[in-house]
């Protein structure tokens, strides 16, 4: 009998691990590079153009003022959203932080420690990327925009706006109990511009189809 139970608690176990899947969380506070062509440990920029962009949250930052001109949000808050997935082909939305509903007051802490060009989730929470195993690597993009707009296409043309193109990034949650989500340290340099790069509206494609894609298979 006792073989029986051990048996099915370890059969339990393992079916568990083997559906686990990997998590991360909206943090680049750890990185460090100082180049907007970083191509990861990338903080965020914000400027007319990638020549004259300068940190999220820093003196010169052209968003402050309207940014805290939004009643309530006395910071340099952006609108952020995390997409992830197994490949580039197959992206989807993990979570959304919008200034329009409060949800991403306090995503930017400039005034903490002048720790600029930072975005995190102002709950820390824990977020799952579909269809990758705890502890391995997963495709991920991070988009972002200025203002008040609920989307990146309404923000598109009337805003700042940027997105990190995809990227690798290593996930947490290995481990019983599971460890802690992994910050975002293989993101690239996110630069957020009034007219974004070409090469933002191909990855903007890719991800909308790849999300067409999955809708028409459910």
């Amino acid at each position: 009998m006792k073989k029986l139970i051990l048996g099915s608690t370890m059969a339990v176990a393992f079916a568990v691990g083997a559906f686990a899947q990997g998590t991360v969380t909206l943090d680049n506070s750890a990185n460090t590079s100082l180049s907007t062509s970083a191509t990861g440990n990338g903080l965020v920029w914000i400027g007319a153009n990638v020549g004259s962009a300068v940190l999220l949250g820093s003196p010169t930052d052209p968003n402050i003022a309207a940014s805290s001109a939004i009643t309530g949000n006395p910071e340099d808050d952006i609108n952020v959203q995390l997409l992830g997935g197994s490949s580039a082909g197959s992206l989807s939305v993990i979570a959304t932080w919008l200034i329009s509903d409060t949800t991403a007051w306090g995503d930017n802490i400039y005034a903490q420690g002048n720790q600029y060009g930072d975005i995190l989730d102002p709950l820390g929470n824990t977020y799952s990327v579909p269809h990758v195993a705890v502890g391995t690597t997963a495709t991920l993009e991070v988009l972002a925009w200025a203002g008040t707009y609920t989307s990146y296409a309404a923000a598109v043309g009337n805003t700042y706006v940027g997105s990190t193109g995809v990227f690798s990034n290593p996930t947490g949650g290995a481990g019983a109990p599971p460890g802690p989500p992994a910050g975002l340290s293989g993101m690239p340099a996110l630069v957020l511009t009034p007219v974004p790069e070409p090469t933002t509206f191909a990855m903007i494609g890719l991800g909308l189809a790849s999300m067409l894609a999955v809708r028409r298979r459910k």
